[in-house]
């Protein structure tokens, strides 16, 4: 490949100097992602569950009342400044003030739509929230729709939110509660009508809704047996869909029964085989509803189609030059408001046309993977775009140079304004799937493996991109920290000599010892933190270990598993686990025994000890740091398990979910020193616990999120969190805590009669104004007093309550009660 080099350096959108060699990685990275080829269409390992969000309001209302004895301090967010997370929706109304981006399992975030300069994220929600749509009421800028759930990454979202403040709070539209319809766990677009006040359509993966009351009802006006892509409307009242494997669905009305297939010059496939077209997406033009662009892919190439009568008829325009493909995944196209000829596409790469499709040019400035483009309600020659590392604006009223890759080099274009607005610190938003820490004397320094925007070190006061594509394992040296391993997928190993450097290259070179064939579409390893130059792998049929930092490898066991995971005991000559799935019967797990696998490994094999149809495949593999013969497992479907025993024919395996059996588990770490520690990666936040996990804690010591690896560093109790969705986290564990007790027997605060049938009353030592909230055990609130006794309890269920004391509007104390 070559490359033209210039002399000078270039102003980056920024304003800061960079210099040639930092503006030629990037691009360099640029190109190695978008010419990476095409991906497999697998569903994250770390899904969701159907009862996130009702998990996490019982669990912090459960908090309220806790005996921790444990702390945790000195939390740090690790924010890696130059990369950002998969953005799924965007919106921008600078005339009242609203700037909204919902990054894929990050929650919802403000941010500064000129420079970026600023994003905070708004947490009422919940980090974990995977939000798919934001649409605003075109007669209510204040009034704003999300909806969450994303069934490609198998995240399960819990229906529409609305703000009736332009995004400040949101609250549930009840209607939308899956619990009640499980069709409402994965909500594509929820978009108010252009035409009629309070009508609202609202898609699923196959279904579409319409509420003609602002949501308090909906109906069902269209199912299909494919999933929808777009969601638009049409003049008068008219609705157009984009189907995958079938086509653009039209109906004059959105009434059920009204939609029809159009086939006037656009490609379409009426048995919705997929033999004709993939992928399709809309972009309509809002100022003349009759002007629609059609982006389609499959058999018949990957071509945009324009009509000009809205739908009747369809004309192909020029091919597009950026590069189209995984359409499943990502694939989007957006119209500027006022001026039809201008619009942006994307899928892996992305470009835009001035003059209707006639001519297109490829984007230059942004990264790969392009789902979302917003054009500025209030500025309309400027447009947002979601793509897998933040967010970028494009202002189509300036121009600048932008560098763009020919095919055979790199030359300077003059382009339309590009500003990637997530590269810049505080928008922490990367998804992760692992994460590993330096030695203590290097801080909070880490390497993280993440989801497509490739892997991070952050390290030596310097922050750096190491590998493109989708992160796996990372582990650190700690005997010698210049010494690193990190991956791509299906088992791609790379290793470093300098992965201490601030700004040293990329210097993760290929480990010519594995051969690359590994059983997961993302590479688990297990490091030994007792044995830098020791690192453990599965194979398709084995697994196999190194004892010189890559420079060969042998089997140590062989398997015939799938989805194995490989956990090492830090010691030196270490015990090494693996557990994985069989793909036949009822795909039960064997996890694998391989006592002195430093030097003369001997395998022990205990079957079944998972069920695919009762937990899934299996997530998490760690070794108690405590018990050698004790290991801890997830699996997909949020079991969590502790394996005993191991040194024995038939080990024990209990459930340690204790007292929140509906929460999601993701990884289950032991503390070395303290035997009933134990910390939990759930898919809502981060959970401690002090009895072995019979009972749990939910932490506030980072954000509420989807939280996927856990690393101890028992040099200083430093925990680092590995998070899907806001980035990597630290914090401090203390586990000598004096005096904290639970706010009610600190106060010598009763509620009695408890048990109770009707009547509430509280005794305490108050000198406030008092008021009593009751909880039930989805944390809402049911019941309110504002006297201690003679409170008489409405119609309620019997079971457990939470009952909170306030004082002068200060929480003063919190006990459970039962109601019989």
């Amino acid at each position: 490949m070559s490359r033209n080099y210039f002399v000078f350096c270039i102003i980056c959108s920024f304003g800061t100097l960079l210099s040639l060699g930092q503006q030629q990685k990037k691009r360099d990275y640029r190109k190695e992602m978008i010419e990476s080829g095409e991906k497999q269409q697998v569903l994250e390992q770390f899904q969701n569950g159907a009862s996130d969000f009702s998990s996490f309001k019982k669990a912090k209302a459960w908090n309220a009342k806790t005996a921790a004895t444990l702390s945790l301090t000195n939390a740090v967010d690790l924010d890696i400044a130059n990369i950002g997370g998969r953005v799924r929706s965007s919106l921008v109304d600078s005339l009242n003030g609203i700037a909204l981006v919902a990054p894929s399992g990050g929650g919802l975030w403000k941010f500064d739509p000129i420079d970026g300069s600023t994003f905070e994220p708004i947490d009422d929600l919940g980090s974990f929230m995977p939000i798919t749509s934001i649409s605003q009421d075109p007669n209510n800028p204040q009034h704003i729709i999300i909806a969450t759930g994303d069934e490609i990454h198998g995240m399960v979202g819990f229906g529409l939110f609305e703000s009736t403040d332009g995004g400040d709070n949101f609250s549930q539209i009840a209607s939308t509660n899956p619990v009640a319809n499980s069709d409402l766990e994965h909500i594509r677009f929820a978009k108010f009508s252009p035409h009629t006040a309070n009508t609202i359509y609202m898609t699923t993966q196959r279904k579409m809704f319409r509420s003609t009351n602002g949501g308090i009802t909906w109906d069902e006006v269209y199912s299909v047996s494919n999933d929808i892509r777009s969601l638009d409307f049409l003049k008068n009242g008219g609705v157009i869909l984009a189907i995958e494997n079938e086509g653009v669905m039209i109906s004059s009305n959105g009434n059920s029964g009204s939609f029809s297939l159009a086939t006037s010059g656009i490609p379409n496939d009426n048995g919705g085989s997929g033999g004709t077209i993939d992928g399709v997406v809309l972009g309509v033009h809002e100022a003349n509803r009759d002007i629609i662009y059609a982006m389609v892919t499959g058999s018949v190439g990957d071509e945009i189609y324009k009509t000009t009568n809205g739908g009747s008829t369809w004309i192909k325009v020029t091919t597009p030059s950026f590069r189209i493909s995984q359409t499943w995944f990502s694939i989007t196209i957006g119209v500027h408001p006022t001026d039809p000829d201008i619009v942006i596409g994307g899928s892996i790469g992305w470009g835009y046309t001035k003059d209707g499709g006639q001519t297109w040019e490829n984007g230059a400035d942004l990264e790969v993977d392009f789902h979302d483009v917003h054009f500025h309600s209030s500025n309309p020659d400027v447009a947002y775009v979601g793509y897998d590392q933040g967010i970028g604006r494009v202002n189509f009223g300036t121009e600048s140079l932008q560098w763009s890759w020919t095919g055979t080099e790199w030359v300077q274009i003059l382009q339309p304004d590009q500003i990637e607005l997530g590269k810049q610190g505080g928008f922490n938003t990367s998804q992760i799937y692992y994460g590993d820490y330096f030695p203590e004397s290097y801080g909070d320094a880490y390497l993280m493996g993440q989801q497509d925007g490739g892997s991070f070190a952050s390290v030596s006061g310097g922050q750096r991109r190491i590998l493109v594509g989708d992160g796996g394992s990372m582990f650190v040296n700690k005997q010698d920290p210049t010494k690193a391993f990190g991956c791509t997928q299906r088992g791609n190993l790379k290793s470093s000599v300098d992965a201490n450097a601030a700004n040293a290259n990329s210097t993760y070179t290929s480990v010519e010892g594995f051969y690359q064939n590994h059983p997961n579409w993302i590479t688990q390893f297990s490091g030994n933190d007792a044995d830098g130059a020791q690192m453990y792998i599965a194979d398709n049929t084995s697994i196999q270990r190194t004892t010189n930092s890559g420079g060969s490898f042998s089997s140590i066991a062989s398997h015939a598993l799938d989805n194995v995971k490989v956990a090492c005991e830090n010691a030196v000559d270490p015990i090494v686990y693996a557990v994985g799935n069989y793909t036949t019967g009822s795909w039960p797990s064997d996890l694998i025994r391989i006592e002195n696998a430093a030097t003369s490994p001997t395998v022990t094999t205990f079957s079944d000890l998972m069920n695919y149809w009762d937990d899934g495949t299996v997530d998490h593999l760690t070794v108690d740091p405590n018990d050698r013969n004790v290991v801890y497992m997830t699996a997909s479907r949020g079991s969590a398990y502790r394996v005993s025993g191991t040194n024995n024919a038939s080990p024990t395996i209990t459930s340690i979910k204790g007292d929140i059996p509906d929460v999601v588990f993701n990884t289950v770490i032991g503390i070395k020193g303290e035997a009933d520690l134990l910390f939990a990666g759930t898919n809502i936040g981060l959970f401690f616990s002090e009895d072995g996990g019979d009972t749990w804690v939910l932490s506030d010591a980072i954000p509420y999120t989807q939280v996927t690896d856990l690393r101890f560093r028992e040099s200083d109790n430093r925990l680092f969190v590995f998070t899907y969705g806001r980035g990597a986290w630290a914090v401090t564990v203390n586990t000598e805590v004096v005096g904290v007790v639970s706010l009610a027997d600190d106060l010598a605060i009763e509620v009695f009669p408890n048990p109770t049938s009707s009547v509430l009353n509280v005794s305490g030592d108050f000198e406030g104004v008092i008021t009593l909230r009751m909880f039930d055990v989805k944390g809402d609130q049911v019941a309110a007093f504002d006297q201690l006794s003679n409170n008489q309890l409405p119609d309620l269920s019997s079971g457990i309550y939470m009952v909170h004391v306030l004082e002068d509007g200060v929480l003063v104390g919190a006990e459970k009660i039962i109601l019989n």
